[in-house]
């Protein structure tokens, strides 16, 4: 069996307009021969679903950096529910890492959970709405470090409380 796995932002999605107009003949092949295709991003279940939604594809999908897997319900087996299985620490373990981090190593990062819709909107292109959903996370904390600041020091605190970091296009994430 042919299972297709792939990444959104700028794969999938255009990077800029997260517009996905460029890879629908690509989409409605995968659809007619019947490939499954798997979604694997940094985004939220939130931003996720209606994205599967819109492009009419209903299969299991990673989110927010593979911290959780979604198995649509009755994927598998009739009758199950919607399965959602973590892989990751809670949102909440991950954003007092970042502020402890950042207040240990004088590095002063912002993260999701600090920024008001209209900030992330700002930061990513996003508009309103979609920038909330972004903002609806349950694993990953996605943060900037201001220009200038040492981010390596900043990183390293992270690590000292047995963290690991990622850098995505325009984000850090934890």
């Amino acid at each position: 069996m042919l299972v297709i796995f792939s990444d959104l932002d700028g794969t999938l999605l255009d990077r800029e307009t997260y517009s996905y107009a460029a890879a629908l003949p690509a989409l409605e092949l995968v659809r007619a021969a019947g490939v499954p295709l798997v979604l694997s991003t940094s985004k939220t279940r939130a931003e996720v679903e209606p994205l599967l939604a819109d492009l009419g594809f209903r299969h299991p999908y990673l989110a927010e950096n593979g911290a959780l897997a979604v198995i649509p319900a009755s994927y598998f087996h009739p009758h199950r529910t919607q399965r959602v299985v973590r892989f990751g620490c809670r949102y909440e373990s991950n954003v007092a890492a970042l502020r402890r981090a950042s207040r240990t190593s004088g590095v002063a990062a912002r993260g999701f959970a600090e920024m008001t819709a209209a900030e992330v909107a700002e930061l990513t292109g996003l508009p309103p709405d979609a920038a909330e959903r972004a903002r609806r996370r349950d694993h990953d904390e996605p943060f900037v470090i201001p220009d200038g600041e040492p981010a390596q020091r900043l990183l390293t605190a992270i690590e000292a409380l047995g963290k690991r970091w990622t850098r995505g296009g325009r984000f850090f994430h934890l």
